[in-house]
C-alpha cells in the first residue's frame, strides 16, 4: 500500500508524491515502485514526454540521495526504473 493518502488525478503530481515521501521518509514500499511502473507505462502510452520528464528527473534525483546510504530504497529497481523512462523517452521522441 502506498503513503499516499489523497486521490490525486494528476500522473506527475502522484509521482511527486511518491518522490517527496521517499526523501521524507527514506525508504520505498514495493506499492511505490509498482505505481511508478504504471505511471511510466501509462505516460508511454499516451505518448506524454512532460509526465515522463518528471518521472525520470524524480527518479534520477532519488538515485543520487540514496545510492551511497543505507536507506531502505531499493537503488537497484531505481536504476531500472530510470533506464525504462530513458528510452520510452527516445522512443517516443
Amino acid at each position: 500500500m502506498t503513503r499516499i493518502t489523497r486521490p490525486i488525478a494528476d500522473p506527475a503530481e502522484l509521482a511527486r508524491s511518491i518522490f517527496d515521501a521517499a526523501r521524507r521518509d527514506e525508504w520505498m514500499q514495493e506499492g511505490d515502485y509498482s505505481s511508478l511502473g504504471m505511471l511510466i507505462t501509462d505516460a508511454f502510452l499516451r505518448r506524454d514526454s512532460a509526465d515522463l520528464h518528471v518521472i525520470h528527473d524524480g527518479l534520477r534525483d532519488l538515485y543520487g540521495k540514496f545510492a551511497d546510504t543505507t536507506a531502505r530504497v531499493n537503488t537497484g529497481r531505481l536504476l531500472g526504473l530510470i533506464d525504462v523512462t530513458f528510452w520510452a523517452l527516445r522512443r517516443i521522441g
